[in-house]
């Protein structure tokens, strides 16, 4: 229920306007996600609906990526990705302050 309310939420996403059975669904999805129709023919079923699922995933991650990046600039944070020697100077010396020391 938790996942079918992000995906509603997700700015790509034509929510239908009635129930369509769920291949329907499954085959806009790939073609939303730029599947090859090649592919969706070798595949079998069930591991086409983990490649839409996996895809689905990196979504909603995304998306709440984004969301919280914006959060943090409105608050005035700026969050960086440490580096390894970041992280070794932070445990040698007690700390990092912006990227150097």
């Amino acid at each position: 229920m938790f996942l079918e309310k992000l995906l509603n939420k997700l700015p790509h996403q034509n929510k239908p306007k009635h129930n369509t059975p769920f291949v329907f669904t499954l085959i806009r999805k790939c073609s939303e996600y730029r599947i090859p129709y090649e592919l969706m023919c070798r595949l079998n079923y069930y591991d086409l609906i983990y490649l839409v699922t996996e895809y689905d995933i990196s979504s909603i991650q995304d998306y709440l990526r984004n969301i919280e990046n914006s959060q943090n600039q409105q608050r005035g944070y700026q969050i960086i990705d440490a580096t390894n020697d970041m992280i070794l100077k932070m445990h040698k010396r007690g700390g990092v302050r912006n990227g150097s020391n």
